[in-house]
Order: structure tokens, then sequence, then C-alpha cells
């Protein structure tokens, strides 16, 4: 075995880890100004839902007008715009809800022992599985 060919395992988690060095500080930043986003435009959300609202019935209007057309309605495009209209209707009228939904149930059974934040699980899953590749991720909140 050569010399760089010892050295290629090294080189490759010297690379993973001057790569996550790179972005992670970014990635938080990115998360920190979204949560400080949120915390602005809560101030501001019945006016952002009022806007919702003129602009999904500008769209109704749009989509069912009886004038002439530059381009004729697709199925596709009906469909997709009356699901985006339901969404925005279902997180106007319950947004919690809409949250939750999305975040799923605490404790189901579908979760991730991550998730739970019980350490004797996840420690049990990672053991479990040895044979498959598994990758661990450190944050920190530094």
């Amino acid at each position: 075995m050569k010399h760089g060919e010892k050295l290629a395992p090294v080189a490759a988690v010297v690379s993973a880890i001057s790569c996550m060095a790179c972005c992670l500080p970014f990635g938080i930043a990115a998360a920190a100004g979204t949560a400080g986003l949120a915390f602005v435009l809560d101030s501001i959300r019945p006016y952002l839902m009022a806007a919702s609202g003129a602009l999904i019935l500008f769209g109704v209007w749009q989509l069912y007008r009886r004038g002439a057309s530059c381009q004729r309605r697709s199925r596709a495009g009906i469909v997709i715009f009356w699901t985006c209209a339901a969404m925005v209707a279902a997180l106007m009228i319950a947004p919690q809800t809409v949250a939750n939904m999305l975040a799923g149930p605490s404790g189901s059974p579908g979760q991730t022992a991550a998730a739970n934040m019980d350490l004797a699980v996840l420690r049990a899953d990672f053991n479990r599985a040895r044979d498959r590749t598994r990758l661990i991720v450190l944050l920190s909140p530094t």
C-alpha cells in the first residue's frame, strides 16, 4: 500500500469536517434569521392574512372571469389553485392545528428516538443499526 492510499481516509474526514465548518455558521445564521423574521411578522399577521385573502379572490376572478383570455384554463392549474386556496384557508382558520398536523403528535410510533430525546432508546437504535451506514451530526448552540 502506498503512502497516499493510507492518507485517503484521513483526507476524506478532514474534507468533510472543513465543509461543515465552512457552512455551519451560515445555517445557524439562517435559522436565527428565520426565527427573528417570524417574531417580527407575527405583529403584522392580520394584514398578511388579508392580503392572502385578497390575492385568492383575485385568483378566482382571473380563473373564472368570462372575458377574453390569453390562455385556456387547464385542469392541473385549477387543481393547483384550489389546493393552494384550501391550504391558505386552513392556515387562516386554524394555524395551530395545521402546525400540529405537520409536526406530528408527540410520542407517536413513527417518530424517531432523537425526536423524543430519550438517550437510552437512541443508543439502542444506534447499536441495532451497526450493519448499516450511520451518520452522526453534532450541533452546538454556540
